[in-house]
């Protein structure tokens, strides 16, 4: 039976993903480096990878790949801190389970950008804990993240289900010992999921029942 459940945040609670595509385009066609979709989807959303990293290949060292990174940051920044990013069913779907199941989250960004977002869409309230990207070393599709989410729920993996939208986050929970659900976006949509508990077209969809039936 399950009794926690470990949320994924871009993509699965706020719709962020197209902004940090938008940010990571702008930057590298000033260097007139062309990132595309595909591209995109490959490096970032299978692998785990930067897709700055392209910057490599003409000539910037790590010095200025510090400052490439910054100056991505804080037109992300500009494009996600002044509106709600909750993706439509997200607070409802919160609101029911949160009386049911314990529940935290596992995610790839920074915790002051989680924090900031949830400000403004009060789900914050939702979760014992955020494991962030300072909280460990290695990115999903490495199972860090999940082991140590966990670690601090205090139940077995077969007692955990984990949510995501990208094949690194489905590795990486599967990689943990979790199930996982997934709930594809427009930019995984046609990504190719392997070992996926379910597979569903939205986040109203997890309801109380469906969860119940798990094994």
């Amino acid at each position: 039976m399950k009794k926690f459940i470990l949320w994924d945040n871009d993509g699965v609670l706020v719709d962020t993903e197209k902004y940090y595509y938008k940010a990571n385009k702008k930057i590298l066609d000033e260097l007139g480096i062309k990132l595309n979709l595909d591209t995109y989807r490959q490096v970032s959303l299978n692998k785990g990878k930067s897709v700055l990293e392209l910057a490599r290949n003409i000539g910037l060292n790590d010095e200025q790949m510090i400052e490439l990174r910054d100056r991505r940051d804080v037109i992300y920044e500009g494009f996600i801190f002044n509106q709600n990013l909750a993706i439509d069913g997200a607070g409802e779907t919160l609101e029911t389970l949160s009386v049911h199941f314990r529940m935290a989250v596992v995610t790839s960004t920074k915790r002051d950008y989680f924090e900031k977002l949830h400000v403004i869409t009060g789900f914050r309230k939702y979760f014992e804990y955020v494991i962030a990207r300072e909280d460990y070393k290695t990115a999903k599709p490495h199972p860090e993240a999940y082991l140590l989410g966990i670690k601090n729920s205090g139940y077995s993996p077969d007692e955990i289900i984990a949510v995501e939208d990208t094949p690194r986050g489905l590795i990486a929970a599967n990689l943990a010992g979790i199930d996982c659900i997934v709930i594809p976006n427009n930019f995984t949509r046609n990504a190719n999921f392997i070992g996926e508990k379910l597979k569903l077209n939205s986040i109203r969809d997890i309801t109380l029942d469906l969860l119940n039936k798990l094994n």
